[in-house]
C-alpha cells in the first residue's frame, strides 16, 4: 500500500502545483480585466 500512497501523494502534489500556478496567473490577469472593464465603461 505504501507505493499506492506515494502515487496518490505525487498526484496531489502535482495538482497543488498546477492550482498554485493557475492562482498566480489569475492574480496577474485580475488588474488587466479591471483595466479593460473600466476602459469599456468609459467608452460608453
Amino acid at each position: 500500500p505504501s507505493a499506492k500512497k506515494r502515487k496518490v501523494d505525487q498526484k496531489s502534489a502535482v495538482i497543488d502545483r498546477v492550482a498554485k500556478k493557475i492562482k498566480k496567473n489569475l492574480k496577474k490577469a485580475e488588474p488587466e480585466r479591471i483595466k479593460k472593464a473600466k476602459a469599456s465603461k468609459s467608452k460608453k
